[in-house]
């Protein structure tokens, strides 16, 4: 019996106890309900409270309850800015990311082509990409070197999807991912494309912090900037 359960008996008890047909039956006066009142609070007092599951627990939030091959949809993040969805298969290892969703958020240059099973291009500061996958192990080929690529690695379906530790020492990303949210966190030691495309549409947006005295011209420029006055007044 809970402590709940207990409260709620008693007071059913004591209101049946106190009503004038239970004093004339059982001739039970008041101060004997409050004994036996008194007797089984105390008792319940000794009785070990429920335990409750904490459902702010932050290994409950993030534990993976998700079935092995199952699609989904991840919120990808650099640095707390949000980039997009990308797709994502539910491995027995952990997550799979679909190359050329990833490769479109963070602008690589990397074209996947499903028929023949391969993929190839270039990922940051140019660093070339070629993956064959038309047989297994599959074969990654970049910058850092030869990777092999087992079958539970990758999955090929409406995209190549790679497992993400593997993405993890190609690319050198790293990558936390909250499965409750579905969100997916990435950090990189190195500026990416998608970085620097914001650096510069920032820059344009922020005239001001252009140099407002602009360098001095050298004097080859001096020159070609003279006789290109000189043609304008003549």
């Amino acid at each position: 019996m809970t402590k709940n359960t207990g409260l709620k008996c008693i007071t059913l008890w004591l209101s049946l106890c106190l009503s004038n047909n239970a004093f004339a039956t059982n001739n039970v006066t008041v101060n004997d309900a409050l004994k036996t009142l008194r007797k089984i609070e105390a008792k319940l007092t000794d009785l070990p409270i429920a335990s409750q599951p904490n459902v702010n627990s932050p290994v409950a939030s993030n534990q993976p309850r998700i079935a092995s091959g199952e699609f989904l949809l991840f919120s990808l993040s650099l640095n707390d800015y949000y980039l997009g969805e990308v797709f994502a298969l539910k491995s027995d290892q952990g997550i799979q990311l679909g190359l050329s969703s990833l490769a479109d958020i963070l602008q690589f240059g990397i074209e996947v082509d499903l028929a023949t099973r391969s993929a190839q291009g270039w990922y940051r500061e140019q660093q070339p990409f070629i993956l064959d996958a038309s047989t297994l192990p599959a074969t990654l080929i970049t910058y850092a070197g030869m990777f092999e690529l087992t079958a539970a690695d990758i999955s090929i379906d409406d995209d190549m999807y790679i497992e993400m530790a593997q993405l993890k020492e190609v690319f050198g990303l790293q990558f936390t991912v909250d499965y409750g949210d579905l969100e997916i966190e990435l950090s990189s030691a190195i500026l990416l494309p998608i970085e620097q495309q914001r650096e510069r549409h920032a820059r344009r947006l922020n005239p001001s912090n252009r140099n407002a005295n602009p360098p001095c011209l050298g004097k080859p420029a001096r020159i070609k900037r003279f006789h290109h006055l000189l043609l304008i007044y003549n």
